[in-house]
Parts: C-alpha cells; structure tokens; sequence
C-alpha cells in the first residue's frame, strides 16, 4: 500500500505510529523466535584465531560505534593478530588520519593502516590494493555513500573486500559503510528511496541504517516492493549486525534494536523479526518460522436473531 506523497507529515506519523504497534506486536515472539533458534542450532566453529569459516560482516547502523562493536570486529579480523585497514567515507583534512585509526588502537589494534583512494584509477592500481590483500579486516566509515560507491564499487577494491571474506576476515561499515556492503544499496531518499549498486558483499539483501531514529521502514518497504526476494536488513544507530556469511547466522550487539525483513513465499507475506542485543539466529531459521506460521483463525461473532434483537 503506497500513501500519497502529498501529506509529508501524515506519512511521518503513520511511520512512526507503524513502528510503535511493529514493536508492540511483534517483539515477544522475535525473542522467543531468537532464543528458540539460539537453542536448536549448534554454534558456528571458530578458527583459533578469531575468524569465522567464510567470513563476516559487521554492520553498524550509526551513531556512536561503541567499545563492544569494534572488539567484536577485531576477534573476528583475527584478535591480537589482526591486519585492519580503514577506508573512510570522506576525505580526511590533512594531518587527521591518525583521529580515525585511534578509536582502534584504544581497542589494542597494532597492524593499522587508512586506504583512501580520490579516484576509479586509484582504486583499481595495485599499490593501492596491496594493503587490503593482506588484511583480515577492513572497516567502511560513516560519510557519503555516494563517495564510495563511485570510487570502489566495480572496481578492484571491491574485489580485494570480496577476497577478504573469502580469507575468512570480517568487513564492517558504519552508517554509510554500512549501506555499502549490500548489493542493491539506498543512495538517498527519505519518502521515495534512491537505489544504487552496491559492493555486493551480502547477496539478496538491502541494508538500511539509522533505522529507528529515523524511522526508515517505510522506504525499506518500498524498496522490498521492488526487490520481492531479498532480504531487508535495517539497523539502528549504536547497534550493530554480526552476519556470519558462511552459516548464515545473524547476532546483534548494541544499545538497540536490529530487524530483519524476510521475503514472502508462496501464500505467506513478508515477516519482519526484531532482533535485540545478544540475539542469534539463523537466516534459514528465520525461514523456517516464517512458512510454519499460521495466524489465529478469526472468531467468528454470534448471530443475533432479529426478535432476540427487537427484545432488547
């Protein structure tokens, strides 16, 4: 169901007033969803270092990205040894590179380096690639999308990211590094979205950050119209996803809240489940549920007969 775009506040309300009952009616069975999913599945096997078999993702839906987040990005990168470049959303003022890598020697990184690259050509050069060819983690900053999309999308930056999951590393983004790093990207657009190609690397899916605050479930929704088998993952600000590609497992950490748009199938319409911090579950689990849900049968009112109501 589409509102017009005439009344910008009634539709803003409708969002937020949406999202107030989504809470309210479906919260209690995301967890119990969760935890059932949590208890049922055997948990992924880590390498001794840290990573996990077929890589990961950390998606921060902006905000403050807290301690917590970027210690789990660095396990997963490798722990002590971990190799992490940073690749900025912006251009750094001259002189303020080491500001943006000092959050991650507060959380014991050693092996740092920033990648930033003002060019297609840049990004495609081997010298620029070297460093992301030995990194077990690249973390995306919040900035402009735009500016990433058109500096490393289809490039081989894209290609060196891709080779680091395959390496079994993580790479993570916030706000839009986070939006980046799924296949169809939101460029812009807060009533009618904007779509652009992303980095590809979470298949079948749409990211969407700041998710709550800003109360975007509406322009995912449009964009799940148009993109009916994808996943939608929207996440909000000082939380973030952990996607464990190979198990397809989803964990959240953070201050609030991740959801999780499933697809319709067959005769049943789209699912959303609200996932909170310390949730685990899996994306096939999700699945599962979603097609053994059945909605309570209506109940049905009594007839009153026409004396009965004559009498009365």
């Amino acid at each position: 169901m589409f509102i017009p775009c005439d009344s910008r506040r009634k539709v803003k309300l409708l969002i937020i007033g949406g999202c107030v009952l989504l809470f309210v009616s479906l919260a209690v069975h995301a967890i119990h969803t969760a935890q059932c999913s949590t208890t049922s599945e055997v948990a992924t096997h880590r390498l001794e270092d840290g990573r996990v078999p077929g890589g990961s993702l950390v998606i921060a839906g902006g905000g403050y990205v807290t301690p917590a987040i970027r210690e789990r990005f660095v396990t997963l990168a490798g722990g002590s040894e971990a190799r992490i470049v940073v690749i900025p959303a912006t251009d750094p003022a001259p002189g303020d590179e080491e500001k943006w890598l000092a959050p991650w020697r507060l959380v014991g990184v050693h092996d740092l380096v920033m990648c930033n690259a003002h060019d297609r050509a840049t990004a495609n050069s081997p010298e620029f690639c070297a460093a992301l060819n030995r990194a077990t983690g690249v973390w995306i900053s919040g900035g402009y999308q735009d500016l990433l999309a058109a500096r490393y999308v289809d490039t081989a930056v894209q290609k060196c990211l891709q080779g680091v999951l395959r390496r079994n590393g993580v790479v993570g983004g916030c706000s839009a590094g986070a939006a980046i790093l799924s296949q169809i990207m939101i460029r812009e657009g807060e009533m009618t979205p904007v779509e652009a190609k992303g980095l590809d690397l979470i298949p079948d899916a749409i990211v969407d950050q700041h998710f709550l605050q800003r109360n975007r479930l509406w322009r995912m929704q449009q964009m799940l119209e148009l993109h009916p088998t994808f996943v939608g993952l929207g996440i909000d600000e000082n939380t973030a996803l952990v996607v464990e590609i190979g198990a397809g497992r989803f964990s959240v950490l953070g201050e609030s809240y991740a959801l999780v748009c499933v697809p319709p199938s067959g005769a049943h319409g789209s699912r959303i489940e609200v996932l909170k911090s310390g949730d685990n579950v899996l994306l096939s689990q999700l699945r599962k549920d979603h097609l053994a849900y059945q909605p309570p049968a209506p109940v049905e009112k009594p007839t009153v007969l026409a004396s009965n109501a004559h009498a009365a």
